[in-house]
């Protein structure tokens, strides 16, 4: 996978968790309770946030094996 594709994906997935969200909670986004320390609107945040990193993080170990050049005879 290209970093272009890579980078693509992690758009069209951010596009459509925008879009979900915004027909389905726009009036409680609205209350930003996720900034609400102690809250479970914070830890859900937090929690997502952390998958969001992870998900990136595998998108990114998922490149091209043209791209890697670790191992090979110079």
């Amino acid at each position: 996978m290209s970093a272009r594709l890579t980078i693509e994906g992690l758009n069209t997935r951010a596009a459509t968790i925008g879009k979900w969200l915004e027909d389905q909670s726009s009036a409680e986004l609205g209350q930003q309770k996720h900034l609400d320390r102690n809250t479970a609107e914070c830890a859900y945040w937090h929690l997502g946030y952390q998958q969001a990193l992870n998900d990136a993080a595998a998108m990114l170990r998922c490149v091209s094996p043209e791209a890697d050049t670790a191992g090979m005879p110079s």
